[in-house]
């Protein structure tokens, strides 16, 4: 009778001990408000000085509440444009990207995955570079975006500094 009752008990620990698949790869759901970007409205310039780097980014709101952006980085005589955007599907957030010329005029997804110490974290693990998108106000009048993740086999992040253009 003993080990029937051992037998018995370690099945039904096998059985509550395994999740659905589907529920463990679930994104991480959220209430976070749009409105909390509401610093990032308007026209803003930077770049990366060292690298001779610059960026404009220019975002507003739609009537839903979603964030559109538009982006322009110079390098060197070279001028690289994209569409941005942060917007909500039921309850998650995603921060987007479509960059002229890179993968194949496909816009990139990534998920709002972390809110800490004023840094809105997106990552989406399937994209080449960058992994991760790290949005963070500095001042009322300063932020940085973080790009970080695995290029070529190696880890690499790039800080972007910007200032509120007038």
């Amino acid at each position: 009778m003993q080990i029937n009752n051992i037998i018995f008990l370690l099945l039904i620990c096998f059985c509550f001990s395994c999740k659905n698949s589907e529920e463990q790869y679930k994104p991480k759901e959220t209430n976070f408000k749009l409105s909390s970007f509401n610093w990032l409205r308007g026209s803003w310039k930077g770049g990366i000085a060292k690298d001779s780097v610059s960026s404009l980014e220019t975002w507003v709101t739609d009537s839903n509440g979603n964030w559109a952006g538009k982006g322009q980085m110079l390098l060197g005589k070279d001028t690289v444009n994209e569409t941005i955007g942060i917007y909500k599907v039921e309850d998650r957030v995603y921060y987007t990207a479509k960059v002229d010329g890179q993968n194949n005029g496909e816009t990139t997804h990534f998920l709002l995955s972390d809110t800490v110490n004023g840094e809105y974290v997106f990552s989406d693990d399937e994209h080449d570079f960058p992994q991760v998108i790290i949005y963070k106000p500095t001042s009322s009048t300063t932020f940085e975006a973080t790009l970080k993740g695995m290029k070529h086999g190696s880890p690499k992040t790039t800080v972007f500094k910007f200032e509120r253009a007038h």
